[in-house]
């Protein structure tokens, strides 16, 4: 029931004084639910802004999605790239989600057409997660995988080839793998 969903999570917003990260987090999901997505965008804009949310990916993503169809690009672009500033200034230079930030930076670029970009942030993501994650990790293997498909698309066939292997074995040997990153992986 997204109305009484909206009505508590306004509540608990308030009663916490808007400093609860979860609260916020749930807010944005109501409003996204009851159809106003403007509301909901700048709910889970505050709720990434507390210093909690560092660890939240998946806010990161909700709101990255609802930027996607209802602001312009460089809307996105402008999110992400502070996200990840900010990642790194609260949590330093070795924060695993930072590369999850670079990563959804880079599948940004390459939707807008912008290639040597989304190459230069799927680098640099997987070494963002290369600092705290061995190489056989299913999200290294994923941008890999990701960097190896962009390679192909521009025709760099020698250069995507050890990409999309290494990626695939990665992302079909880590059991933490979901059905859904282990079948792109296999396109």
């Amino acid at each position: 029931n997204p109305r009484r969903a909206l009505a508590l999570a306004e509540r608990a917003v308030a009663l916490t004084r808007r400093r609860a990260y979860l609260c916020l987090q749930v807010l944005g999901t109501a409003l996204e639910r009851t159809g106003q997505p403007q509301a909901a965008i700048a709910a889970l804009r505050e709720a990434l802004a507390l210093p909690e949310a560092v660890h939240s990916w998946t806010t990161e993503d909700r709101l990255v999605a609802l930027l996607r169809d209802h602001a312009p690009p460089e809307e996105v672009e402008n999110v992400l790239l502070e996200r990840v500033g900010r990642i790194r200034a609260l949590r330093g230079d070795r924060e695993p989600i930072a590369g999850k930030t670079l990563r959804s930076l880079a599948l940004h670029y390459e939707r807008q057409g912008r290639l040597d970009e989304a190459e230069e942030r799927f680098v640099e993501a997987a070494a963002q997660f290369r600092k705290t994650k061995p190489g056989s990790d299913w999200e290294v293997g994923r941008v890999k995988s990701e960097l190896g498909g962009l390679q192909t698309a521009r025709g760099a066939y020698a250069r995507a080839e050890p990409l999309l292997v290494e990626g695939y074995e990665a992302v079909t040997g880590d059991v933490r793998t979901n059905k859904a990153v282990v079948a792109k992986a296999r396109e």
